[in-house]
Order: structure tokens, then sequence, then C-alpha cells
């Protein structure tokens, strides 16, 4: 049987994981929204910027010894906020890293 002190912990490691969670997708959501929206030129810039900094990112996870999980699902998002700008700029190769 799980300690009481355990299971206590338990529910607040898993509550702090779904606040933490629903923080972290309402950012990217909002992201998401305002690239969307922005001017194709600043669109056309930001996609620029962030695929010089995603191989920046990418160096440094590699390095890193954070979880596989966790270095794929950074990139991922940030492949999909740079797909978010160039469709908002209107560039050829919006789906394309």
């Amino acid at each position: 049987m799980i300690d009481k002190k355990l299971e206590k912990r338990l529910v607040e490691i898993e509550a702090n994981n779904a606040l933490a969670l629903g923080r972290l997708n309402g950012i990217a959501s909002l992201v998401i929204v305002m690239g969307r929206n922005l001017p194709s030129d600043i669109a056309a810039k930001c996609a620029v910027y962030t695929r010089e900094l995603i191989r920046h990112v990418e160096a440094d996870l590699v390095a890193s010894n954070k979880p596989d999980v966790m270095v794929n699902e950074i990139q991922r998002i940030i492949q999909e906020g740079i797909s978010v700008f160039e469709a908002a700029a209107g560039m050829k190769n919006a789906d394309k890293s």
C-alpha cells in the first residue's frame, strides 16, 4: 500500500504537471494565433529568424541530457511555429523544414 505522504506528493506532482501543461498549451495557442495574423513581411522575417534559432537549439539539445521525448517535442513545436510564420508570409515551402 502506498504511504499517505507519497500519495499526497503524487497528487501534488500530477496537479503541478496539469497546470504546467495547461500554461504551455495556452502559450503555444496564443503564439500560433499571433503568428497567423502577422503582416506577411514580418512573418517572413520571423520564419527566417526561427529557422536560425532552431539550428542553435537543436545543437544544444543534442548535447544535453534531456530525454528524447522532450527534445523531439521541443523540435516539433518550433517547426510548427516556423510553418505558421511561413503560411502567414505566403511562403511556398510553408510545410517543409
